[in-house]
Order: structure tokens, then sequence, then C-alpha cells
């Protein structure tokens, strides 16, 4: 592969060497509801997140891996996974989980007027509102201590 094609190192450092890409099937690619795994709201989920189930996975013929991936900031439509990523998963039967947190560009979030509301913290999650992810707990009580 190329030297600079992030999206598969990333897979061989996680999955070991893989089959080369292949045509990706798009009727693996659809959208799940993420409400049932949701507490609360306030933390900025989207409704929806997208999933893509390759095409022996869905026939249940071979035992499949999975992906979850966590896109980066601004949420919306661009949390599907891309062609290539979905190229690499259809030849290798991985599942890719993408769940879903909306920015500003696409239909907001609440995160930052109910984070944390009524304590020394509140509002300090400004990256949750533009569609990122707590990956660093900001939205603990700890966060401001950095003890999180």
């Amino acid at each position: 592969h190329k030297p600079n094609d992030t999206g598969l190192m990333c897979f061989e450092h996680l999955y070991g060497a893989l089959k080369p890409a292949t045509t990706p099937d798009p009727e693996g690619l659809s959208y799940f509801d993420q409400t049932e795994f949701l507490v609360d709201f306030n933390v900025g989920f989207s409704l929806w997140g997208h999933v893509y189930v390759p095409r022996a996975c869905r026939s249940g013929s071979v035992a499949c891996g999975l992906q979850v991936s966590f896109h980066g900031c601004g949420g919306g439509e661009g949390s599907a996974p891309g062609q290539q990523t979905m190229a690499i998963a259809e030849a290798n039967n991985i599942v890719l989980l993408a769940p879903n947190v909306d920015g500003l560009g696409a239909a907001g979030n609440n995160a930052t007027a109910s984070c944390n509301r009524g304590t020394p913290m509140a509002g300090n999650c400004k990256e949750i509102s533009r569609g990122c992810w707590d990956g660093y707990g900001q939205l603990s009580r700890d966060y401001v201590l950095q003890s999180a």
C-alpha cells in the first residue's frame, strides 16, 4: 500500500495483514437508531448513526470483526464511513459502526447549554457542542481539576 494510506495502516495495526480492498456493497451502509443507547440527550448525541455491514457478515457465513469509528469534530453527514474504508471492510469482513454526535453544521446539539448546569463547571463543553467526542472527560465533574 501507499506509505500515506493512513486508513489502511490503522486497520493493519489493529487486524494485521489484510486482503486488498474491494468494491463496497452499497446495500451494506445504513443508519441505525442510537436513542436506545442514550441515557441523556444532553451529551450531544444525534438520533442516528451509521453502520456498514459487509455482504458476508450480513449472510452470517463468516465471523466478522467490529471497528467503532468516532468521527472528528463537526458531526453530521461526515460521520458515515468513506468509500475506501468500506472497501477495506468489505474485503476483510469488518463491520463498521459509526455513532454520531451532531455539530453546529448539522442539526446542532444542546451539550453546551446543559453541560454541568448548576455546577462551577457549567458550560465547559464547547467541543461537544461542535460535534466532537468527549475523548478526554470534559463532561465529568472533575474535568476542571484535570483529574478526570
